[in-house]
């Protein structure tokens, strides 16, 4: 039997089960673990086995994986920074998102910007908040009430950054950041890159936030894991929440040899 390996972001856990169940035949083992992306490219290049590797954030293979371990990627969606409220009964909107979050009493977390793309874009959209009103970065960088959560986190913050693709999907009030903020409009990507953050192995820039893919060098069983990518950017991306995107960055690891 054949397996096909696939680290993926947790965000598209979803559409990865999904191209799962139509991908199954009996033949084919199909072993997905999800994590933040930094830990999974962490994973890849200590030498994990990895036929396909799926990312919240195209950057990271740019910045990490090329031209090492991969040699381009496939930019397939698209995504906004919101914050979400964790209890139905708070409020929060276009209005008076700022005022919500600067209250003294305010707490409001975001993830590990070390492991996942989504806490060192929350931190980000923090960094940019001086374009929306002077002196707000400093204001939510340094609010006592700004924590690091993790899941099963206690206590729960008031507040979460979040993407928009799961704010949707939570039920829960929220509000897209303006876009200085929300690492979402393309034509943006020279203002977003004001925003840097250092994991250590690299420095991470601001950019419109951009979901991808790639088959590394090591993969062991390139054309199974190509033509099941090729199977997953057929999944319904905008019913989950994701803008639309369509672009290659290098070699496209689609392209079938």
């Amino acid at each position: 039997m054949q397996t096909i390996h696939v680290l993926h972001a947790g965000s598209v856990t979803k559409p990865i089960n999904a191209t799962i169940a139509r991908f199954k035949r009996d033949d084919i083992s199909i072993h997905a673990t999800h994590s933040g992306s930094v830990d999974c490219v962490r994973r890849l290049i200590a030498g994990e086995p990895c036929d396909l590797i799926v990312l919240a954030d195209a950057e990271l293979i740019g910045t990490m994986l090329m031209p090492t371990h991969a040699d381009g990627f496939y930019v397939f969606a698209g995504n906004s920074i919101a914050i979400m409220a964790t209890s139905d009964e708070a409020t929060i909107n276009a209005g008076n998102w700022i005022e919500t979050l600067l209250h003294p009493l305010a707490t409001f977390g975001h993830y590990d910007p070390f492991f996942d793309p989504g806490g060192y874009r929350a931190v980000m959209a923090c960094m940019l908040a001086d374009h929306v009103e002077p002196g707000l970065s400093k204001k939510l960088l340094e609010h006592p009430g700004r924590m690091v959560v993790v899941p099963g986190s206690i206590p729960v913050p008031q507040f979460i950054f979040t993407y928009l693709s799961s704010a949707q999907k939570s039920g829960k009030p929220f509000v897209i950041l303006p876009e200085e903020m929300s690492l979402s409009n393309d034509e943006m990507n020279s203002l977003y890159r004001e925003a840097v953050i250092d994991l250590g192995e690299s420095k991470i820039y601001g950019s419109p936030i951009s979901l991808a893919l790639t088959i590394p060098f090591t993969a062991r069983n390139k054309e199974l894991a190509q033509k099941f990518a090729r199977k997953f950017i057929q999944s319904d991306f905008a019913s989950e929440g994701f803008s639309l995107k369509n672009k290659v960055v290098g070699i496209n690891p689609l392209d079938m040899v």
